[in-house]
């Protein structure tokens, strides 16, 4: 991983470079934080504490406080094979061993969790930027897109 300010100076050469906007995943989940107005956020994955704290060290890097970016203990290979419930109680034990939290983030592709979103964010009062909303977030704010769609939570039901 390059980090938020490599990252962010690649981005620019290449966009200068073919002439395109170009964007990463890392991107996306910022633009979601900054308009949900977030700065003290909780992640949560299911990877080891290493890369945490590399995902982590991302965020702080883009102006954000990481109050705590914890794995679920499981194996790689097993990650699918978790129940969305599990990473429920994972991710509120979390958010409430902490103060004042804005945001959640939900970290990995390999996990089934959509469906804990709007349950996080009705139980917790915060809202959650799930990488996959935060994708479809910024894909319509590019394109000038406004197409909310309720069920995956604030980020794509309000469209802020």
């Amino acid at each position: 991983m390059l980090g938020y300010r490599a990252e962010q100076a690649l981005m620019k050469k290449w966009e200068k470079k073919y002439k395109r906007p170009v964007f990463t995943n890392g991107q996306t989940q910022v633009n979601a934080f900054r308009a949900l107005k977030a700065k003290r956020i909780v992640g949560a994955s299911y990877f080891p504490n290493d890369l945490n704290k590399t995902f982590a060290r991302y965020f702080v890097d883009a102006g954000f406080n990481v109050l705590d970016m914890k794995g679920i203990e499981i194996a790689f290979d097993k990650v699918q094979t978790l129940a969305s419930t599990e990473v429920y109680r994972f991710i509120k034990a979390l958010v409430l061993k902490q103060k004042k939290v804005e945001a959640i983030y939900m970290l990995g592709p390999a996990w089934r969790t959509l469906d804990i979103v709007p349950l996080l964010e009705q139980d917790l009062g915060i809202p959650v930027v799930h990488h996959l909303t935060a994708q479809s977030w910024e894909i319509q704010k590019r394109l000038h897109v406004r197409a909310p769609l309720k069920g995956f939570g604030r980020l794509l039901e309000e469209m802020p």
